[in-house]
């Protein structure tokens, strides 16, 4: 025996229908990039501008395969480093220091460790030193050139040491 649907049965399932609709809406609205992206903004640390760096997050690329890899350039000894600042419209000199230690590893896609005199420190790299930084082995005496930058983040001071220079002793 078949049950027949009455127009207050069907009135029912059409409301759940719709609230479940609206529920659904309001959820993606919530989770649009733009709240995302201001979600990572009072997230200290997360959002300090680096030097000579976008800071726009590009996809990565589809690597292709190679037929040989491109030899790795001598790196250079800089004299002095001019990176513009945040807030002013006058370059600001940062001064090179240079240092050694075992070189612990990547630890992701733009630093890396190396357990210096001081105990382990975190070291940011551009992306074109990745080459360079790929070809060391871990473990190894690494010597390395590095500049400190110190931007507010989240209300406090934060100093990041950006590699120059980096190869294996």
């Amino acid at each position: 025996m078949q049950k027949k649907t009455t127009y207050r049965t069907h009135r029912s399932k059409m409301t759940l229908l719709l609230a479940l609709m609206l529920i659904l809406i309001v959820s993606a609205a919530c989770s649009s990039n733009k709240d995302n992206e201001n979600n990572a903004a009072s997230d200290p640390g997360t959002n300090v501008e680096t030097p000579a760096l976008d800071n726009e997050a590009e996809p990565e690329p589809t690597p292709e395969p190679t037929p040989e890899p491109e030899p790795t350039p001598e790196p250079q000894t800089p004299t002095e480093t001019v990176t513009p600042p945040a807030d002013d419209d006058a370059p600001v000199t940062l001064k090179p220091m240079s240092g050694e230690g075992r070189f612990v590893g990547i630890m992701d896609t733009h630093s890396v460790e190396i357990e210096t005199a001081d105990g382990p420190t975190a070291f940011q790299y551009e992306d074109a030193m990745t080459g360079t930084i790929d070809a060391i082995a871990e473990d190894a005496q690494v010597a390395f050139t590095y500049v400190e930058m110190t931007q507010e983040a989240g209300g406090e001071q934060v100093t990041q040491r950006w590699l120059q220079t980096i190869e294996e002793k």
